[in-house]
């Protein structure tokens, strides 16, 4: 993660949805200055993907309640994942 020199965009990228990931994210986030930050590029370009729990606490970051996911398996049953309460950023204007 990195704001870019004189800037005041954060820029993220994730590679993949492991199991490390959100602990990294998280990491990255709490060394974020949000006061100088207006907002935040999150690059998934390239993902490899992963897990769908990571995937969701990932977007549970950005996202302050509601549906992140709907699958669907190959029977027709359907599941839906709602965000987890693991601390939404404030300070931007989603």
């Amino acid at each position: 993660m990195r704001l870019p020199d004189g800037g005041d965009i954060a820029y993220i990228k994730l590679t993949n949805f492991y199991e490390r990931t959100n602990a990294e994210l998280e990491t990255a986030l709490q060394t974020l200055d949000v006061k100088n930050a207006r907002g935040i590029i999150l690059d998934l370009r390239d993902n490899l993907g992963g897990y769908v729990n990571v995937m969701v606490d990932i977007a549970s970051h950005f996202i302050k309640e509601g549906v992140i996911i709907t699958l669907r398996d190959n029977q027709g049953k359907t599941t839906s994942q709602s965000v987890n309460p693991n601390g939404t950023l404030s300070g931007f204007p989603w």
